[in-house]
């Protein structure tokens, strides 16, 4: 057991040290580490409520009640973060572009409807059964549309409409809005008259807001 342990040891020592020699030598290249932009980010954001869905659909038994209930707050505040943000900072950007600015109003009513299902899967005295699992399944079924036109269609444009540097700022402001959700801080957004008119009201973002107490 020694042994392997060594071994186990010596060869994280190695790929640390692999790792740091790599960074010196782009460092001496004068070449920086690529800094994620607001599509990197929201694809991760995709990636991660994907997971949180399959870990819900792999916990199904009734016994498991007690864990769903947490997997299914952290999916509800994942959802909830990243569509304030967009809301905050890339939908309001979309609709300055013409070829995108039907899918910004459409993305907000993708999100309305997300918030009802959210809700009615929360309100539930359990988080198991048939009928819920169902709702689920819609639940999951429209964020995968939803993240589908993002990726296929929304990034593609913006890809092709935004210089490089926009999009990371963007990316800097995405970042802001979710480190300040539900903090009550305000966060960097896009000038107000452009955001008041797709931004949900003030009674349809608490809804969406509201999480789940253990």
């Amino acid at each position: 057991m020694a042994s392997r342990a060594t071994s186990v040891r010596a060869a994280k020592a190695k790929t640390a040290k692999a790792k740091t020699a790599k960074k010196s030598a782009r460092a001496k290249k004068g070449v920086r580490p690529k800094e994620p932009n607001v599509i990197d980010l929201l694809k991760h954001d995709h990636r991660e409520v994907e997971g949180l869905f399959a870990q819900l659909e792999q916990v199904s038994h009734k016994g498991h009640q007690r864990h769903r209930h947490k997997l299914f707050s952290k999916l509800m505040e994942e959802l909830s973060r990243h569509a304030s943000a967009e809301e905050q900072v890339l939908y309001p950007r979309l609709r300055k572009i013409q070829a995108l600015r039907e899918d910004a109003l459409e993305s907000v009513e993708e999100h309305r409807l997300v918030r009802h299902m959210l809700t009615d899967l929360e309100s539930s005295p359990t988080y198991w059964g048939e009928k819920w699992d169902a709702k689920l399944n819609v639940l999951k079924i429209m964020v995968e549309r939803h993240v589908d036109e993002e990726e296929s269609e929304i990034f593609r444009v913006l890809k092709r409409e935004l210089a490089a540097g926009e999009l990371i700022e963007l990316g800097h402001m995405l970042q802001s809005a979710k480190d300040a959700f539900g903090t009550g801080a305000e966060a960097p957004s896009a000038p107000q008259a452009e955001a008041d008119e797709i931004a949900p009201t003030p009674a349809q973002r608490e809804q969406f807001t509201q999480r789940p107490s253990l």
